[in-house]
């Protein structure tokens, strides 16, 4: 763009270049495909410049001892209502000094928890959802006439059996799993709190030895004067308002290898984070009890997972000396251990159940490692001749492609050139011919109606499909690629959360085994150490037999579903 604008002087003048059939842009740095970008993207980039420039010929009259009103806080919560302004309607509570309900009714708050349900099942796109979001949705003014419009419409949308029967008993389900919680080891935290503290201190020191004066590490503008004035290193971004360059994780990431400080900076960066985020929290979340009493949302997404705070145990790290050092302070219970229950590659078993691709299908039904499956395809050799290479390149793909990647985006992340990304792109749908034929028809299916829908009729609700920013469009799309398999692995995990829940009650083992996390696609349990080896078959069994109902009742390959559990003292042991 500085090339563009210095040699041309406007935006007029670089698309008048841009279509002269003699102008040769590449004597001034123009690459043919930047060229081809800016030809293709002529109309975003004009609507791009429009929306950035502040419009000052709008011919206004305005003196301030003539504006006056007197508020009407009851009619402006009733018209934010209308329009679904759910921050503002608080915000206006707070200003006034008003409340919605006003103390016209009494909230039972089991009640008020389960409509909450109910209208983010209705509403994916209200997570969590309030008081003030149920009685706006329904247009009523009581919480029991809220409930019996919210109950009617599950029912005409076919989707009451699944909150009825999955999300109501999950109510009950996650409020124990925060009763209990999960032990943590304090003293072990407290001594990672001086290991990691230290880190800081002597990477702070290091950085200082190396530019020969004190850096404030924390402080993004010095940081910017020490890179790119001090240094004198090349700035990879655009200049802040301040005056300052950026100093974020990808700008760093630029500069690796310009000097040695970088490396301090990202190390610095992440030795905090991991003291603040978690380290701290921990501590501070287990001060009463030694215990961490986490909640958890099962309607705190709009994809239909779980979500966690307070603090998110969703969120611990998974790789490196930090994870094993965090996990290995929480710990089971005196006579108990942990039993980790993870679903194997469950997006992808979705993906074929949806599909119903012949070749992914197959793969799965024989039990085969489908990342192999995929290599072998991918790169025409045998299952012998896969090497672990051609594996992690083909689990990359298998997930790119489920979350709706592109070209590019698989380039980058399989560190590759943009030739051999675009080959394993056409030879995966190539290999696969339904999987694109799919997506291609659940894109068109949110054009149509404006959202996307689980297996079992959960909807995710796209209204950007339609949006004339190409960039909002295309982030629109491929959500609504990923929705429904994401959605989908959601809701089996759900009903298999309900479904363990009630065989460990029929087994008598509910005084005996605990479920505590539920993390993405993993159940973690605390159990009593006599009883873990039934306990154990028993959850793997539900887990794996939870779609079994519903393959004829919906009409989907008989996909198998394949689990697998990991038992330790703490959660660092669960291998």
């Amino acid at each position: 763009a500085t090339t563009l604008i210095s040699v041309y002087g406007s935006l007029e003048n670089i698309y008048e270049a841009l279509e002269k059939e003699g102008d040769d842009m590449k004597k001034n740095g123009i690459s043919p495909r930047i060229k081809e970008l800016l030809l293709t993207h002529k109309d975003e980039a004009f609507f791009s410049r429009d929306l950035a420039t502040i419009q000052t010929n709008i011919p206004l009259s305005f003196e301030e001892k003539n504006f006056s009103f007197t508020p009407h806080p009851e009619q402006i919560i009733t018209l934010f209502r209308d329009l679904e302004f759910r921050s503002l309607i608080t915000k206006i509570e707070t200003l006034f000094s008003v409340s919605f309900n006003d103390g016209k009714e009494v909230l039972d708050p089991q009640k008020e928890y389960k409509a909450s349900v109910a209208l983010w099942m209705l509403r994916s796109d209200i997570t969590t959802p309030s008081y003030n979001d149920i009685v706006s949705y329904t247009k009523k003014t009581s919480l029991d006439e809220s409930i019996e419009v919210l109950e009617q419409e599950l029912k005409s949308r076919d989707i009451w059996w699944l909150y009825n029967d999955v999300e109501v008993p999950l109510i009950i389900i996650t409020r124990k799993m925060k009763e209990r919680g999960i032990c943590i080891d304090r003293a072990h935290f407290e001594t990672l709190q001086k290991k990691y503290s230290a880190k800081v201190s002597a990477l702070q020191a290091r950085a200082g030895a190396l530019v020969g004066t004190e850096v404030n590490l924390n402080s993004p503008k010095q940081l910017s004067t020490l890179l790119f004035e001090t240094l004198g290193l090349a700035p990879k971004g655009k200049r802040k308002v301040s005056g300052s360059f950026s100093t974020n994780a990808e700008t760093l990431e630029s500069l690796k290898g310009e000097h040695e400080i970088i490396d301090v900076i990202l190390e610095h960066r992440e030795v905090q984070k991991i003291l603040s985020t978690y380290i701290e929290p921990l501590i501070e979340y287990g001060k009463a009890d030694g215990v961490i009493h986490a909640d958890f949302f099962q309607h705190g997404a709009s994809t239909g997972r779980f979500s966690s705070a307070n603090p998110n145990l969703q969120n611990l790290p998974a790789q490196g000396e930090a994870a094993h050092d965090i996990r290995k302070g929480f710990i089971a219970r005196d006579g108990y251990v942990f039993l980790s229950c993870d679903y194997s590659q469950i997006e992808l078993r979705v993906l074929a159940l949806l599909s119903q691709d012949s070749g992914m299908c197959d793969a799965f039904m024989k039990g085969e490692d489908i990342h192999t499956a995929v290599a072998m395809h991918t790169f025409g050799v045998t299952k012998e001749e896969v090497t672990s290479d051609m594996r992690r390149k083909a689990k990359i793909i298998n997930f790119g492609i489920i979350y709706g990647m592109g070209v590019g985006a698989l380039q980058k992340n399989l560190g590759t050139t943009r030739a051999e990304a675009q080959f394993f792109y056409t030879q995966y749908f190539e290999t696969f011919p339904n999987i694109e034929d799919y997506f291609k028809n659940v894109v068109q299916e949110a054009k149509d109606n404006g959202y996307t829908e689980t297996l079992f009729k959960r909807r995710r609700l796209l209204p950007t499909i339609h949006s004339p920013i190409p960039f909002i469009r295309a982030m629109a799309e491929r959500m609504a690629m990923n929705a429904p398999i994401q959605g989908t692995a959601a809701d089996i995990m759900k009903i298999a959360i309900s479904a363990v829940q009630k065989k460990i009650e029929e087994r008598g083992f509910s005084q005996k085994a605990f479920m505590l996390l539920q993390i993405h696609d993993e159940l973690v349990f605390e159990i009593k150490k006599e009883l873990i080896n039934d306990a154990k078959t028993l959850i793997l069994e539900t887990l794996e037999n939870v779609l079994a109902p519903y393959y004829d009742m919906y009409a989907v390959p008989h996909i198998p579903l394949q689990a697998s559990a990991a038992v330790g003292g703490t959660l660092d042991e669960l291998k």
